[in-house]
């Protein structure tokens, strides 16, 4: 295997909610940058054939066969020279699960064409709907986003990655899955999405239940019109629910706007229950949530919801009005001590070194005007759930 290689181009491919098309969730493309390349959208082909044999996608595939890097796959380059196991390693454990080196040797043409392509790894987003404005969101993935600052495309808040609403001629454009081993369900908010539910029922039409299955959702709600979560999950053998919790309480509520605190608590408790269903939680890491991180990881390991270091996911997030770096010094060092003061950190000392880390490397001025302007529209107040930033308003 050399260097550069990753199972995805052979298994998967991935758009976002507006149908852009790219290798994976982590690459960089579709972003006008003329250096990196568009693998387009999925209105612009008729099968999935066509898109897995697109140029982009057969130079990609030389490109991991020969070892040479990619511009789209930086971001997992990146990682794994700075801060660890990227999305590429960890798909590539699962090499021999999924498919073998002597298969994709076997499909792999001289010129990257893939002569026999089935999913094996299923990522896609169906669509921009989702019931929550997350404050480090925006409108692609959320349509309440769109809604509250008016953005709409051809004229709707929601945007959906296929033409038709049919459920078979959109499943008809990612081929058989009769051999997927792994989905990936996420959004929006992906329970609220009609698409999803008739994804789970072609599963069981098609005798497909031993898949494992991901979701991420903010676990505000199980149900959606007559589906009901509860009824579905018994049905398949091996589920995780990543749950989105960037803080607990009011705090919570404030982030994932328009949340409800004690619904997610109940839904959580509720899958706890389940022997079937496996519980991690990802934390959006932010300048205004980091000085509660402890208190939250309290909460999710004190109630006993996770129990290794391997369930949390601790995502610093990357833009600098949400980046850990805008935090005023004095405060840095007071989060980075409370941090270290967590009963927590000998557990999760790598995790919550990193975090440390991106609060002292970066320096992003405080972004009061984007702040401001967000409080106002939604009439809340930061302080409310943060009062120690009052003095720097």
């Amino acid at each position: 295997m050399s260097k550069t290689f990753c199972v995805l181009p052979w298994t998967h491919f991935f758009h976002d909610p507006t149908g852009k098309i790219m290798p994976c969730c982590s690459a960089n493309c579709n972003t006008g940058n003329n250096q990196q390349p568009d693998y387009g959208n999925m209105r612009d082909y008729d099968s999935h054939t066509d898109i897995i044999n697109q140029d982009h996608f057969k130079q990609l595939r030389l490109n991991m066969l020969e070892g040479t890097e990619s511009t789209e796959c930086q971001f997992c380059y990146d990682t794994e020279r700075h801060s660890g196991e990227s999305f590429r390693q960890s798909k590539n454990t699962m090499l021999d699960q999924m498919i073998t080196m002597d298969e994709i040797e076997n499909m792999t043409s001289p010129d990257g064409t893939l002569t026999d392509f089935k999913q094996r790894y299923w990522d896609v987003r169906f669509s921009n709907v989702c019931n929550l404005s997350c404050r480090m969101c925006g409108p692609e993935y959320s349509h309440t986003w769109a809604r509250e600052v008016d953005k709409t495309f051809n004229g709707k808040h929601i945007v959906k990655a296929s033409d038709s609403d049919e459920w078979d001629q959109i499943v008809e454009k990612y081929g058989p899955l009769d051999q997927l081993y792994d989905i990936y369900f996420a959004g929006g908010e992906v329970l609220f999405q009609k698409e999803h539910w008739q994804m789970l029922d072609h599963l069981i039409q098609i005798g497909k239940t031993d898949v494992m299955i991901m979701y991420v959702t903010n676990l505000t709600k199980l149900d959606y019109d007559s589906y009901r979560l509860m009824d579905y999950l018994p049905k398949f053998r091996d589920i995780t629910f990543t749950v989105s919790m960037d803080g607990t309480g009011a705090l919570l509520e404030y982030v994932r706007w328009g949340s409800k605190w004690d619904q997610i608590v109940n839904n959580l408790d509720t899958l706890k229950q389940l022997p079937n269903v496996n519980l991690r939680v990802n934390h959006v890491t932010m300048w205004y949530n980091v000085l509660a991180l402890p208190d939250t990881l309290e909460f999710i390991f004190g109630n006993d919801y996770l129990q290794e270091p391997h369930q949390l996911d601790l995502y610093v997030a990357h833009e600098p009005e949400n980046h850990v770096g805008a935090l005023p010094d004095d405060l840095k060092l007071i989060a980075i001590e409370q941090i270290k003061s967590s009963r927590y950190y000998p557990l999760l000392q790598e995790k919550l070194d990193a975090v440390c880390n991106a609060m002292m490397t970066y320096d992003y001025p405080l972004p009061t005007y984007h702040l401001t302007a967000m409080d106002q529209r939604r009439g809340c107040d930061i302080v409310d759930v943060m009062p120690e930033i009052e003095s720097y308003l």
